[in-house]
């Protein structure tokens, strides 16, 4: 049931709107990646960018790409069909295709990574200020619904939806500026215009989720309103979350060589969603993991850390030892990798160290060896027991001449963030990422990063 209160809850905007505010935001002159599959919201983003520009004489470069994921026998035929739509509208189109064999299990995510690769890959090269997608608000709607349907959700951060701008791979920004507009309105401006574009099947295959939430959503205005000001509470709720959790970092965080986090325990007298927030991301980062504890987890730590006692327990591969005014974090000993590099190569080493061998030769990346000496080198200011622990999660690399000559090049992630970073959480990441000696994060090409509707 809608809340009396939201009745009064922004409306979606326009289609031309939103385009338009995004170019009002959009540092100039910029050449803009559109990735368009064809469907009718990425042809809408794409016509509307076109025409916006041109009447707003804004100084933009439009280049289209179409990942073509050739999972369908058709989907060649749709690309190229793209590709004459662009061309009609004097748009530079570019299709790049998966190729290679399909994974058996997790299509649907692997397809994705791989439309994000590939959308980065072809924006690098082209020198793109920014790629942007035809998400609209009834994909966001639909986004939210599957996450609330699932259990444990009540309160959870995934409530905020979509982040408007993403940062990708750490190296280019992604933006929805359709995202407040309604796929309707996007369509009828396309048939208005007399531009078909292509259903995609899977919308209403019921093997999948989004098609079966969609197949039985009503979004009537009133309810439209009702979701903009539920997920408009969210997104503020969550990024709330992360700059109070960065700022709990800066008065209270030390991080020892990005793989030991060191915490005052007076942290624990701020608010407990804060600092839970706080420690969920933490704990991604020592553990090497692109996502927080579970729900069940972080409760199990809150309880311990609520005794106020000495102890220790294990969450998400990292190990939480609290001391009478300290809590330290750090990686737990067990599954540490041994990865083999070939010359050339480069790896992800246990989620939390990009490793590239520019040696001639293969190098043999595993856990360094249990040797107090060197551990109590590396880490002088902890304790002889975490300090071991901590030095045994560095990676070592064998040939060490290798490494002596300075031939294997060593750089910490941020396994939250390096892949992708929403806007909600760049303050928190950005707090993160100086404590681990990192350098900054690029700068979104967008003045703002989404006004308020």
């Amino acid at each position: 049931m809608i809340d009396p209160a939201q009745a009064h809850a922004p409306s979606p905007l326009p289609p031309v709107e939103a385009i338009e505010r995004f170019l009002v935001d959009l540092a100039k002159p910029a050449r803009i990646l559109v990735a368009v599959s064809g469907g009718s919201d990425s042809l809408g983003l794409l016509f509307l960018l076109q025409r916006c520009a041109a009447t707003c004489k804004t100084p933009v470069d439009l280049l289209a790409v179409t990942i073509d994921h050739a999972l369908r026998p058709q989907s060649a035929v749709e690309a190229r069909e793209v590709s004459r739509i662009c061309q009609s509208l004097a748009i530079r189109h570019i299709t790049d295709r998966w190729e290679g064999v399909k994974p058996a299990s997790g299509l649907s995510a692997a397809a994705r990574e791989a439309r994000y690769d590939r959308l980065c890959r072809v924006a690098l090269t082209e020198q793109a200020s920014l790629i942007v997608t035809g998400h609209t608000l009834d994909d966001q709607i639909e986004t939210v619904l599957m996450r609330a349907g699932r259990p444990g959700s009540e309160g959870s951060i995934g409530l905020a939806g979509m982040a408007p701008s993403v940062l990708v791979n750490r190296s280019i920004w992604l933006h929805r500026p359709l995202l407040s507009a309604r796929r309707q309105a996007i369509r009828d401006c396309l048939s208005t215009a007399g531009i078909g574009w292509i259903e995609d099947p899977s919308n209403t295959d019921p093997r999948f989720e989004r098609a079966r939430i969609r197949a039985g959503l009503t979004l009537d205005d009133e309810a439209v309103r009702g979701h903009i000001a539920q997920i408009s509470k969210a997104s503020a709720m969550r990024e709330g979350l992360s700059m109070a959790a960065a700022h709990l970092f800066e008065q209270h965080l030390t991080l020892h060589r990005g793989v030991a986090a060191e915490l005052f325990t007076d942290m624990l007298q701020a608010d407990e969603a804060v600092w839970m927030h706080a420690l969920s991301a933490l704990t991604s980062v020592i553990g090497g993991r692109s996502y927080g504890p579970s729900r069940d987890s972080l409760a199990r730590l809150a309880d311990f850390l609520a005794t106020g006692r000495p102890g220790r327990m294990t969450v998400g591969r990292v190990v939480f030892d609290r001391r009478r005014d300290r809590l330290y974090l750090v990686r737990e000993s067990r599954n540490l990798p041994e990865l083999a590099i070939a010359a050339g190569g480069t790896v992800a080493w246990d989620g939390r160290f990009s490793l590239e061998n520019v040696n001639d030769g293969e190098v043999v990346i595993r856990p360094c060896p249990a040797d107090r000496a060197a551990a109590s080198a590396a880490f002088p200011t902890l304790p002889g027991s975490l300090a071991l622990q901590a030095y045994r999660s560095l990676p070592d690399i064998i040939p060490q001449e290798m490494a002596a000559n300075g031939r294997t090049w060593v750089r910490p992630l941020l396994a939250p963030y390096d892949r992708f970073l929403p806007q909600f959480d760049l303050k928190l990441a950005v707090s993160l990422a100086k404590q681990a000696g990192l350098d900054e994060f690029p700068p979104s090409p967008l003045n703002v990063f989404m006004r308020k509707t």
